[in-house]
């Protein structure tokens, strides 16, 4: 939730509302447990080392095995056309045999040499019976020779197939070194993962309590109002504000169950009878422009950074903070507006119950590293590297962070729960069945458990793209391209922030037509 440096939200400010001034209490907040992430990023990169160096073993010994599985086939190949070979000989051998018999003229010439009185004839029928004992000889030999080719053959298979065998072995023998390391770590990162999520829960219940002093110095605030003040525009649309807070965040949703921030503030407006321009880059191009100093609840505050440009909206509470759905924090919260531009900072605020402005360009930023939403990192479909957030490793990210997607024992990232659950909601509508799901988020031990039962095509452990709760594995028609369960993810996933990377697509070497990604945005 708290990123980097600890952020403190300051409620006592001194604001003006509709010519009214008001003094918002003052509170004072204890700041977030110090990061353990740290520790367990440091544990996690030492146990990873060791299973990389250990893989290296098993890469090697998967080398040889390819090496020797190659001879092994290609001595196999030679000794199948040996032993063709032999099989030939061997009927062309019956099959002289048999002639010779069928035809009796070996037998009439010997008959022949034996009663003829005549030696010209005894030597012309003695000939003839050497003739033919020649032929069937080589027949013979022939086969012979085929037969002593076929079992060397056969033998040099055999001695192939044991070293096959032995390469075997070591791969799994590599193999088991990585799974027992991992293993054996389980239990460190077990407990140093159980002081993370500590550390989280004690976020959550500080923000927790930012959102309760929050509505509780609105509310009195709203006392000092009269009715008509209270339902002006802005003052409501900070009421109905502080009603959304802990509402879950959602890639492109509007409410009333979710939102992400333009569809916060959106929402929040259109309540009140004003509408905004569809996104956020419009809404800054035509909302009337307010200085820093002059800025009101109710006002809209611009959040980006110089490499992602503007990214969120939300709806300025005080002088210091603002309320929008915020996707690090995974919900509706209140937030303090930054002005350091080497971060996220305020780029801007806006009045939308003031007449718009002629348009002005949004700011945009280097384009360095990838576009933001919300505060999210927007992965595009084309990137297959670590999704990493919270600091937390791959695979050890703390229970408390993660949310049911409501299908069986499934959990994702929260942000990315809400957004299947959306998502399954609109499959059901046309298929009349939720998204069927095979695997989500995968721990560092399940990752250890899989790669000990395929070592051969699982991830080393602390390195599966499932190890971010940001991806699943889905079933019941979506597994397979072409039907019209996976068309339909194609053409509407998007919409929910969920994409079919293009690594997995046809075509492109590792097709998987079940796995799908929470983008982000």
């Amino acid at each position: 939730m708290w990123q980097g440096s600890t952020r403190r939200f300051v409620l006592a400010c001194v604001s003006i509302l509709l010519g009214i001034t008001f003094l918002t209490p003052p509170a004072a907040y204890a700041d977030p447990t110090p990061s353990a992430t740290g520790d367990l990023q440091g544990l996690a990169e030492s146990i990873q080392q060791k299973l990389v160096d250990a893989q290296a073993a098993v890469v090697a010994a998967q080398s040889d095995l390819k090496v020797e599985q190659e001879r092994a086939d290609s001595s196999a190949a030679r000794a199948e056309v040996a032993a063709q070979e032999y099989s030939a000989q061997q009927a062309e051998v019956g099959k002289q045999a048999a002639a010779i018999y069928k035809s009796g003229y070996a037998l009439n010439s010997t008959i022949e040499m034996l009663s003829a009185t005549s030696v010209e004839v005894k030597i012309d029928r003695l000939q003839t019976i050497q003739q033919i004992n020649l032929y069937y000889g080589k027949a013979v030999a022939a086969a012979s020779a085929a037969a002593v080719k076929a079992a060397q053959a056969k033998a040099e298979s055999d001695s192939a197939l044991a070293e096959v065998q032995v390469a075997t072995a070591k791969v799994q023998s590599a193999a088991d070194l990585v799974a027992s390391e991992a293993f054996a770590s389980g239990s460190t990162l077990s407990q140093s993962l159980g002081g993370v999520d500590a550390q989280y829960k004690a976020q959550l219940a500080a923000q927790q309590k930012v959102n309760e002093n929050t509505a509780t110095a609105w509310a009195e605030h709203l006392t000092q109002l009269s009715a008509a003040e209270a339902a002006a525009p802005a003052v409501a649309s900070v009421t109905n504000a502080i009603r959304a807070l802990g509402a879950p965040y959602a890639a492109n949703a509007t409410g009333p169950a979710s939102y992400d921030c333009r569809g916060f503030v959106t929402s929040m407006y259109s309540a009140v009878g004003v509408a905004l321009p569809p996104d956020i880059p419009t809404q800054f191009a035509v909302t009337a422009p307010i200085g820093a100093p002059d800025i009101q609840p109710g006002d809209l505050v611009f959040i980006g950074n110089a490499d992602a440009g503007l990214h969120t909206v939300g709806i300025v509470f005080d002088a210091t903070s603002y309320i929008t759905a915020d996707g690090p924090s995974r919900a509706v919260a209140v937030r303090e507006i930054q002005t350091d531009p080497n971060g996220d900072y305020a780029m801007g605020f806006g009045r939308p119950t003031l007449p718009n402005r002629a348009p002005v360009p949004a700011p945009s930023g280097t384009g360095l590293g990838f576009p933001m939403k919300c505060g999210n990192i927007v992965y595009p479909a084309s990137y297959n590297g670590s999704k990493a957030w919270g600091n937390y490793p791959n695979g050890l990210i703390p229970p408390s962070a993660l949310c049911s997607i409501g299908v069986g024992a499934h959990q994702l990232r929260c942000d990315a729960a809400q957004a299947f659950k959306l998502m399954s909601a609109a499959y059901s509508a046309v298929f009349g069945t939720p998204i069927c799901v095979t695997d989500s988020y995968r721990s560092f031990q399940a990752q250890a458990t899989l790669y000990a039962q395929k070592p051969g095509i699982s991830a080393i452990p602390g390195t599966s793209n499932h190890g971010w709760a940001l991806a699943i594995d889905a079933c019941g028609g979506i597994q397979g391209f072409g039907t019209a369960q996976y068309s339909w993810m194609i053409a509407n996933a998007g919409k929910f922030g969920w994409l079919h990377p293009t690594w997995a697509d046809p075509g492109n070497g590792r097709e998987e037509p079940w796995h799908w990604e929470y983008a982000g945005g």
